[in-house]
């Protein structure tokens, strides 16, 4: 599969301010995230994203998720968790675009910086 022309700005504007999103200066939610790059991902992928063909909600091709709201997101186990489940959503999509984009194990090292 060919990769679209318009994934590689998204790849590129997300790796460039990565360590901001993941430090939570930029005070970035999840629902900036769906509408700065998952949404245009998906899209690009020629995804109905907005449900412009008018499904009901049982076929629609994708499904979008309130975010999740914490009571008290000080507690250091809560922070620690929340840090978890960014490194590993992290961890996945950076899998997903060296796949998308066939990338070989040597390509995938000088990627990361190894």
């Amino acid at each position: 599969m060919a990769v679209p022309e318009s994934i590689q700005p998204l790849v590129e504007r997300y790796t460039y301010h990565r360590e901001a999103y993941l430090r939570g200066q930029e005070k970035y939610n999840e629902s900036q995230l769906r509408q700065d790059f998952t949404d245009p991902f998906f899209h690009a992928l020629g995804w109905d994203v907005n449900n412009n063909k008018g499904h009901s909600e049982a076929y629609r091709e994708v499904l979008h998720e309130e975010p999740v709201q914490m009571q008290d997101a000080s507690l250091d186990h809560e922070k620690e968790l929340l840090a978890r489940q960014v490194e590993a959503t992290d961890a996945s999509i950076d899998k997903l675009v060296y796949e998308l984009y066939d990338l070989t194990p040597d390509e995938i090292q000088i990627v990361e910086g190894k």
